[in-house]
């Protein structure tokens, strides 16, 4: 379990029982994640190295007498209450935030694992929109303290595919299993390899020493619902079929001559998956020999098949990544996320990422009129679920 501030804890137990009248019986984290490199290809049947932050999203939950669901959303400030969790279908939620919750306690409800209804609180400082998978932070941390509550033991795997449920029927957003096992599955200073053909996850060790990941957004908030996303992965599903292979991660770059065969718009795709899954290899290896140059060579490269070939990023992302790698301290930089908005991540030198930092946020402002918000990030602990002790009622 992550070592949370006691007063997060207490102020979260605090507002829970003003609110509801009463302590809850369950809290539980969830972090954020970044993804160090492996973009779009999960749904592909690649490998993808992603890591668990620091920011996340806290869920405090206790049982009703009644059959409802009633939620508190602290960074939306308005509340979904007084739907019967026997009945919970995307058609019967309207409100963005509490798509998510529905589709996460519904995945319990349509299996009988409740005997009562749920009264929950959400707190979170992960930036909306940010491409921080603050979605699978919220049906994660959902997800573990109902099954917490309801004493339902879910490996990581299977929890992540009821995150992914919530996401596909309750949100319409065709999310991958990425980011719900790397809340799940992450560990203080190390990367989780997660290899999608094999259903597989290794720790791979990222103790940077002499350098340091900084994470800027851009201020440009997306929207993975919002269609391109769909987009990108039916690409992917029609050049699979065109090519008669399962998944795009059955090809390598030796296949060239058959992926010419497929229209302009499909190469790209494809030839974007094919080279980000070799990337990926090479990163894990970097990452194991301490070749961090070669890290940030391979981050770069990234994000140019990213922009060029799968058309995810927008102009203020290829803009902060610009001024990131025309600074000498900067070994590497890539959009990280979804795409469309969003993060950059960057693997800076430990003794000059402030700088590099001001500097890009002063030119980043200067050209586009926006601010970018900066924060050095490392790899941390993943998700937790404890039961509570009750508190004094004042």
């Amino acid at each position: 379990m992550n070592e949370e501030p006691l007063s997060r804890i207490a102020n979260l137990s605090a507002n829970f029982a003003t609110r509801y009248g009463a302590a809850p019986q369950v809290i539980a984290f969830a972090p954020g994640r970044v993804n160090l490199i492996g973009e779009h290809i999960d749904y592909n049947g690649g490998v993808v190295l992603p890591f668990a932050i620091e920011m996340g999203t806290h869920v405090a939950v206790r049982w009703r007498s009644d059959r409802q669901l009633w939620a508190w959303s602290d960074w939306a400030g308005e509340s979904c209450n007084g739907l019967v969790i026997d009945e919970l279908t995307p058609r019967t939620v309207q409100s963005g935030w509490a798509r998510y919750v529905s589709g996460a306690v519904a995945q319990f409800a349509r299996r009988g694992l409740l005997r009562q209804g749920l009264e929950l609180i959400i707190e979170t400082n992960l930036p909306i929109g940010a491409g921080l998978s603050s979605s699978a932070s919220l049906t994660t941390a959902i997800t573990l303290a109902v099954a917490q509550l309801a004493e339902i033991t879910l490996v990581p795997w299977e929890a992540a595919r009821w995150c992914q449920a919530a996401e596909h029927e309750f949100a319409g957003v065709p999310c991958g299993l990425m980011d719900p096992l790397a809340i799940l599955q992450g560990r203080r200073g190390h990367a989780l390899k997660i290899d999608f053909q094999a259903d597989t996850t290794t720790a791979i060790p990222l103790e940077l020493e002499e350098y340091q990941l900084i994470l800027i957004h851009s201020g440009v908030h997306h929207s993975l619902a919002a269609g391109q996303y769909a987009e990108r992965r039916a690409d992917c599903a029609e050049a699979a079929r065109i090519l008669e292979v399962a998944t795009l991660r059955q090809l390598v770059s030796a296949d060239e001559h058959r992926i010419a065969k497929l229209p302009e718009r499909l190469q790209r795709r494809v030839a974007h998956v094919v080279s980000e899954i070799e990337r990926v290899q090479q990163a894990e290896s970097c990452c194991r020999q301490r070749d961090w140059r070669g890290l940030g060579t391979l981050l770069t490269a990234s994000h140019r098949s990213l922009a060029n070939d799968y058309e995810v990023s927008c102009p203020e992302i290829d803009q902060l990544v610009e001024l990131l790698i025309e600074q000498p301290s900067t070994l590497g930089a890539r959009m990280t996320g979804g795409g469309f908005g969003g993060c950059v991540i960057a693997l800076v030198a430990v003794d000059a990422w402030a700088a590099v930092a001001e500097h890009v946020q002063f030119e980043y402002a200067r050209q586009t009129g926006r601010r970018a918000e900066v924060w050095s990030i490392a790899p941390s602990a993943g998700a937790w679920a404890r039961q509570e002790p009750p508190i004094a009622i004042q």
